[in-house]
């Protein structure tokens, strides 16, 4: 980042292994995360590190939360994952 602009933590989930689950098919994820900073700037990282197979991603999606499973009309935005224009194929390992 330019300047004195530098990334700060603000929420994180441990990677584990899976425990008697056969797998994702076409589902969808939703995790609500309180943010206890501001910024203009967001970086997800996403991680498979424990899968023992790819894990397909289509899309990925941030939007603030409103009431509810309802998100705050506009703030809806799709993640791009190192300047590519989708989410990304089948993910083995890390993506951010």
């Amino acid at each position: 980042m330019a300047g004195n602009k530098h990334w700060v933590g603000t929420w994180a989930a441990a990677p584990a292994p899976a425990e008697g689950v056969v797998g994702f098919n076409n589902h969808t994820l939703r995790m609500n995360p309180r943010i206890s900073i501001g910024g203009d700037r967001l970086r997800v990282r996403i991680s498979n590190a424990y899968g023992n197979r790819p894990l397909p991603i289509r899309a990925a999606r941030i939007a603030l939360r409103d009431k509810g499973p309802a998100t705050v009309h506009g703030s809806d935005r799709k993640l791009i994952f190192g300047y590519r224009g989708v989410a990304g194929g089948p993910l083995l390992g890390q993506r951010s």
